[in-house]
C-alpha cells in the first residue's frame, strides 16, 4: 500500500496511464519495468484507490504478447463505455536491439501500432486474445512518423469519440493527430497539426474542457535546452477544438505545469465530483530505498492536482482529498522535536516575503526581489548533471506556500496553485528552520 504518492513497487515506474474513476474507485496504470530500477521493456502496472490518497498495487495488468507489442506496451488511456473499460495503448516492435541491453532498441528505431483492449471490470485483462489493432503502423510522413506516434488519449464530446495521438513531423516539430469514432472502437484520422510549440516530438497529448474552454496538456520533447536538465517538459495551454471537423486552432501560449522541471508525462481524468484532475511522473536520476521499503525502486507520481482555469490563468490545486488527509495540526510542543527527514509525509503552510528563508532538511527555499528561489544541492545526487537551483515567476511581494514533503519528493504550491515547483530529493536531514509556518500530518497510522 502506498500512501499519498504512488511509487514504483520495488522496480521502475514512469508515465501514468489509463487514469480513470471507474465503478467506484480510481484506477491508475503506469509504465512499468518489473525487473530492475531502470527503463526497459514496458508493461502496464496497475494500482487502485478509493480516495486518491491510499493506493493498492495490483501488479502487472498488460504485458507484451503479440508481434506488434513484443517490445513494449507504451502509454495510453482508458475510457468507460456501457460499463466496460476500454483500454488504448501503443504497441512497440523493435527493428533491432542494443547488443548489451535487449530491452533497448538499436538507434531508437521501432514501429508503433495503436491497440485497444476491453475489460469487463477493470480488474481482468486478456493479454492473449483480447488485443485489437485499431490503427496499424503509419508509414506516410504527411500523416505520422512510424516510430514516434504514440500515447492515445480518448474522450467523448457531443456524442462522438475522439483520440489524440502524439507524433512528429520529420523530427523537426511535434505533431498531434486527431481521430474520430462513432463507437470508440473504429477510428478515422481527421486532423493533423504540427507546430514548434510541440517541440520536436509530441508525447502524452490530452484535450479536455474546463467550462467553455478547451485545454491542451502536452509533453513536448526537446522543448528546452540541455542546460535546463531534462529537455522534455510537460506544458499546458488553451486551444479551440471544433468537434464537427476535429480542427484545432488558436493555440495559446503554453506554460510549464511545474517549475521544478522534474515532472513529466501528464495524464488527467474527471474525478467523482466532476473536477479535472491530473497526475504526473516524477523523474528520479537514482534509485531510492527507505528503511521500510522491501527493495530499491525508481519513479513516483506527484499528488493529484485539480486543474482550474480562472480569468485566463491556470491553477494546479492540491486535491481536496489530499488536504483532508493532513488532518492533524502539530502543537508547539510537538514542533519542538519535529524532524523534517521523516518517512511519514507531512504538510506545511506558511507565508514568505523578501528576506525570508526556510530549510527543510537541507532543501532551501528563500525569497529576494519578489522571487521565490529553491536549492537542493545538499539533498541531491552528486554528478547527476541536472539543475539544483530553481526560481518561480515574480508577481508579488508576499506569497503563500503550501508544501508537501516526503523522503524523495518536495512539492511547493504558490498561492493555492498559481505556480508549482516540485523536486526529487534524497537523504533529507532532520532540521526544519527559518520561516516555518503551520505543520500538519495525518492522524492515522
Amino acid at each position: 500500500m502506498d500512501t499519498l504518492h504512488l511509487k514504483a513497487p520495488g522496480s521502475w515506474l514512469n508515465d501514468p496511464n489509463g487514469f480513470i474513476y471507474y465503478k467506484g474507485q480510481y484506477h491508475l496504470f503506469y509504465q512499468h519495468f518489473p525487473f530492475a530500477t531502470r527503463w526497459g521493456t514496458m508493461h502496464w502496472g496497475h494500482a487502485v484507490s478509493k480516495d486518491l490518497v491510499h493506493w493498492e498495487h495490483l501488479g502487472v495488468a498488460i504485458f507484451p504478447t503479440k508481434h506488434f507489442d513484443a517490445n513494449g506496451i507504451f502509454s495510453g488511456s482508458t475510457f468507460e463505455l456501457n460499463g466496460e473499460m476500454l483500454i488504448y495503448y501503443t504497441g512497440v516492435r523493435y527493428y533491432a536491439f542494443e547488443r548489451e541491453n535487449s530491452h533497448v532498441s538499436l538507434n531508437d528505431v521501432y514501429e508503433c501500432t495503436q491497440v485497444m483492449m476491453t475489460s469487463p471490470d477493470g480488474m481482468t485483462f486478456d493479454n492473449y486474445d483480447g488485443k485489437k489493432i485499431i490503427l496499424p503502423v503509419i508509414y506516410d510522413d504527411d500523416v505520422a512518423y512510424f516510430n514516434h506516434t504514440r500515447d492515445p488519449k480518448v474522450w467523448e464530446e457531443n456524442g462522438k469519440y475522439y483520440m489524440a495521438l502524439g507524433s512528429t513531423y520529420k523530427m523537426k516539430k511535434g505533431r498531434v493527430i486527431i481521430l474520430q469514432s462513432d463507437d470508440a472502437k473504429n477510428w478515422e484520422i481527421k486532423t493533423v497539426l504540427a507546430d514548434k510549440k510541440f517541440g520536436r516530438i509530441l508525447e502524452c497529448p490530452d484535450i479536455f474542457k474546463i467550462g467553455d474552454q478547451h485545454v491542451f496538456l502536452i509533453s513536448p520533447m526537446y522543448i528546452v535546452p540541455k542546460s535546463a536538465g531534462y529537455t522534455a517538459q510537460s506544458m499546458i495551454g488553451t486551444v479551440d477544438f471544433d468537434p464537427e471537423t476535429c480542427r484545432l486552432s488558436n493555440l495559446g501560449e503554453f506554460e510549464f505545469i511545474d517549475h521544478g522541471m522534474d515532472l513529466y508525462a501528464t495524464q488527467s481524468c474527471v474525478d467523482e465530483e466532476g473536477r479535472r484532475v491530473m497526475v504526473v511522473w516524477l523523474r528520479m536520476p537514482e534509485e531510492a530505498k527507505m528503511p521500510s521499503d522491501k527493495k530499491p525502486w525508481n519513479g513516483m507520481m506527484c499528488v493529484p492536482r485539480v486543474i482550474d482555469y480562472v480569468d485566463g490563468c491556470f491553477y494546479y490545486r492540491i486535491h481536496p482529498n489530499v488536504l483532508k488527509y493532513f488532518d492533524k495540526k502539530l502543537s508547539d510542543e510537538e514542533m519542538s522535536s519535529f524532524k523534517a527527514g521523516r518517512e511519514k509525509p507531512w504538510f506545511m503552510e506558511t507565508k514568505i516575503t523578501n528576506g525570508d528563508s526556510i530549510d527543510i532538511g537541507g532543501y532551501r527555499i528563500w525569497m529576494e526581489n519578489d522571487t521565490v528561489h529553491t536549492n537542493r544541492d545538499k539533498v541531491f545526487v552528486k554528478g547527476a548533471k541536472l539543475p539544483t537551483s530553481f526560481s518561480l515567476p515574480a508577481y508579488s511581494s508576499e506569497y503563500k506556500l503550501s508544501i508537501i514533503v516526503e523522503p524523495n519528493i518536495i512539492e511547493i504550491y504558490v498561492d493555492d496553485g498559481k505556480y508549482c515547483l516540485t523536486n526529487a530529493v534524497y537523504n533529507l536531514q532532520d532540521q526544519l528552520t527559518g520561516k516555518v509556518g503551520t505543520v500538519y500530518e495525518a492522524s492515522e497510522e
